[in-house]
């Protein structure tokens, strides 16, 4: 599914608008995508979001990067199912054959009431175990599983009924000072979501989890050059068999020079 976040009206349709429909609606065709939603068909509008998931209105869509705010919540809320699942494009997953971390992600939301968000282990495995590269050093479950309580909108399983135990996530602002000027029209203090999301799990009980098995992993790619581009298939068919350097394990950002 791709949710189209930008909050536009038919009547008020920007130029290239009709174009990107098309393409959308060609991608549903083809069945490279199962559907496309428009922010504005969202539960009423954008603003009926925001009271949901952010508890409060705001009449900005972007946080102060520029970066979309409404995508993953629109696309949770128009899901019909009750567990999501979310990937960003420049992520790479290796699943054994035999294995689905899907599968496995969903029974740990059974029986873990804590568990909020499930990911794949970040990063292709290493002997010791161990995660490198993260920001904040996670605890372990009894099972051995990574637990943090901030949160990644990179990739995640979701289950929407629990979600809405944590709404809403409440609105962040880079300084008191900045949110005072937006409110007067002057600039945008809006933090990321995943900023909104990470300040209600540490106020509450629940986790981010990264499943310790084997059997599935993820990568990053943070770069996005020429260089990258040409790799990708290279790359592509490499994760997809298993094959990483021995530097890159324990590591969820892609070390391109090694899988090139």
């Amino acid at each position: 599914m791709v949710a189209d976040d930008l909050p536009r009206e038919k009547q008020n349709a920007r130029p290239g608008d009709r174009e990107l429909l098309a393409v959308l609606h060609n991608l549903r065709d083809e069945g490279v995508i199962h559907r496309y939603i428009l922010l504005s068909s969202i539960h009423g509008d954008r603003h009926d979001l925001s009271q949901k998931y952010f508890g409060a209105r705001t009449s900005k869509v972007r946080d102060h990067r520029g970066v979309p705010r409404f995508g993953w919540v629109a696309g949770i809320e128009a899901a019909k199912t009750d567990y999501v699942v979310h990937f960003e494009s420049d992520i790479l997953l290796y699943q054994a054959s035999a294995y689905s971390w899907l599968e496995a992600g969903m029974a740990l939301l059974a029986r873990q009431p804590a568990s909020m968000f499930i990911a794949p282990l970040p990063g292709p495995p290493v002997a010791d175990g161990r995660l490198r590269g993260q920001a904040i050093f996670p605890t372990t479950d009894d099972e051995g599983n990574f637990r943090f309580q901030t949160f990644s909108s990179r990739r995640f399983l979701v289950s929407k009924q629990r979600f809405l135990k944590l709404l809403p996530t409440r609105v962040c602002y880079t300084s008191i000072k900045r949110a005072g000027l937006m409110r007067l029209g002057l600039g945008n203090a809006l933090l990321p979501w995943e900023e909104c999301v990470s300040r209600a799990l540490q106020g509450s009980e629940y986790y981010r989890i990264h499943l310790r098995c084997p059997q599935a992993w993820t990568l990053h790619c943070p770069e996005h050059s020429p260089g990258w581009v040409q790799s990708l298939p290279n790359i592509i068919s490499k994760v997809e068999k298993g094959q990483y350097p021995e530097r890159q394990g324990g590591t969820m950002t892609l070390i391109l020079q090694g899988l090139a």
